[in-house]
């Protein structure tokens, strides 16, 4: 089974026209002829400029054996995620041998809403974002980007709080991009950064000293979630056992692991979706515990008066002074005062 497609890159390849070049693998071969072609650059209100970039037509041979069970859709979908794995791979190496740091990966949202696929020397359509077909299109009035302004206050302010927010979202990014590999990184991030802060908040809400809560800190990750979060919700949080931290433990924590540990390079998109149901489920789980235990509001909210802000006036200015005294590392003001006492100035 051969597909053939069309791939245009945003930049240009040193790499002469016609050249061929091909690589094998247990599940099937792939087959690059390059060529030029010109792409309009618009530079503010100046007439388009030419750009000359690189293109790829690019075949990929599917072992036989490997499709019989495998529905036509998904043949498509995995024939472009393939060619895209391959070429993304193909530009690492090239970097990396000649350093050219204006080369970068490419994603689903770097290619066309369609691309026309040859399949056997059948054209095919096939959509590389239908979602994008279906998405309700929206503009945001007075009142949204009030919102918007509120959470880049809230951001500026808790950072620490709302970087969970930022991995969730920029895992979601990456799915829909089909970075699966990144995703799963970005998921496990978040999530990891929610403990810590959900360890912390309890630590807040308990009254600890700020000793305890940054030594707390320092306590390994596993620990954290099966020991002291686990005692001070009353559940078990055991990673082995059955039950939705089991569940987000063998879905997330481990096909993380195998990545940044293992150099696993490739992971699909059931696995993908897998770990993102998981992180969900467990952060919810986590989340009805600590409103039954009260450490979050009925609403699911974070007291965030609890913790510090980012921000000048959080700084307590003459305790900062007080210390440098003690330290010797400043002048007492009082011994200022006292030595402008015995030197009265002679006018």
């Amino acid at each position: 089974m051969k597909f053939t497609m069309d791939i245009k890159l945003p930049f240009r390849l040193p790499i002469k026209d016609e050249y061929k070049f091909g690589s094998g693998y247990e599940f099937g071969e792939f087959f690059s002829t390059f060529y030029s072609y010109k792409k309009e650059v618009l530079i503010e209100d100046d007439p388009p400029v030419l750009k000359y970039c690189t293109g790829i037509e690019m075949s990929f041979l599917l072992k036989e054996g490997l499709y019989s069970t495998i529905e036509k859709d998904e043949l498509f979908r995995s024939a472009v995620l393939n060619c895209l794995e391959y070429i993304n791979r193909f530009i690492d190496a090239l970097r990396s041998c000649y350093g050219l740091d204006y080369i970068y990966n490419i994603t689903i949202a770097d290619l066309p809403e369609y691309l026309i696929i040859d399949l056997d020397g059948e054209g095919c359509l096939y959509l590389t974002r239908p979602q994008e077909f279906l998405r309700e299109e929206i503009t945001l009035n007075s009142e949204g980007m009030r919102i918007v302004g509120s959470t880049l206050a809230m951001w500026d302010t808790y950072p620490d709080q709302f970087l969970v927010d930022k991995f969730f979202d920029s895992a979601k990014s990456h799915m829909y991009k089909e970075q699966m590999l990144n995703a799963v990184i970005d998921l496990q991030t978040s999530f990891e950064i929610y403990i810590r802060n959900t360890h912390r908040l309890i630590l807040l809400k308990e009254g600890k000293s700020r000793e305890v809560i940054e030594k707390a800190s320092t306590f390994p990750f596993r620990n954290v979630i099966e020991q002291h979060i686990a005692a001070a919700l009353d559940v078990d949080l055991n990673f082995i056992n059955e039950g939705t931290i089991n569940q987000w433990y063998k879905s997330l924590y481990i096909l993380r692991n195998q990545i940044v540990h293992q150099g696993r390079v490739y992971v699909s998109g059931n696995e993908a979706y897998e770990a993102y149901d998981a992180y969900v489920a467990v952060r919810n789980y986590l989340a009805d515990c600590l409103v039954e235990k009260g450490y979050l509001s009925e609403n699911g909210k974070v007291d965030l008066k609890l913790f510090e802000k980012n921000i000048k006036g959080s700084i307590n200015v003459n305790e900062i002074i007080r210390r440098f005294q003690e330290e010797g590392l400043i002048e007492d003001s009082n011994d200022n005062e006292k030595s402008e006492e015995s030197n009265p100035e002679v006018e």
